[in-house]
């Protein structure tokens, strides 16, 4: 052989091998942009994770307080039923009175 065609060789695989190497790059190139996207697409799930967590937790708050106020409502109604109650007792004692009265009345 000559040198020619072993120079010739020689660039030749040079040429693949440089190829190769490119081809390799570029398919890592597109693997590390993958990667970058998915890491961004996680980060954007992790983000509304986050605010779904802060809505829940202000949910749950909420949600407390309407029970506080549910609780607060029972027991001004239960008061305000007792204090009927002993309206209406007094009420009937004053009418029994009267009838008392009135018949004390009737018997003179």
């Amino acid at each position: 052989m000559t040198a020619m065609t072993i120079f010739s060789l020689i660039l030749w695989q040079v040429i693949d091998r440089d190829r190769a190497l490119s081809r390799e790059a570029m398919e890592a190139r597109a693997a590390l942009e993958a990667a970058s996207r998915k890491e961004e697409s996680a980060g954007n799930l992790l983000d509304a994770a986050r605010r779904s967590e802060g809505e829940a937790r202000a949910a749950m708050e909420d949600a407390r307080r309407a029970q506080a106020a549910v609780e607060e409502r029972t027991d001004s109604a239960r008061r305000l039923e007792e204090q009927v109650e002993a309206r209406e007792a007094r009420l009937e004692a004053k009418e029994a009175e009267i009838k008392a009265r009135g018949g004390n009345l009737k018997h003179r």
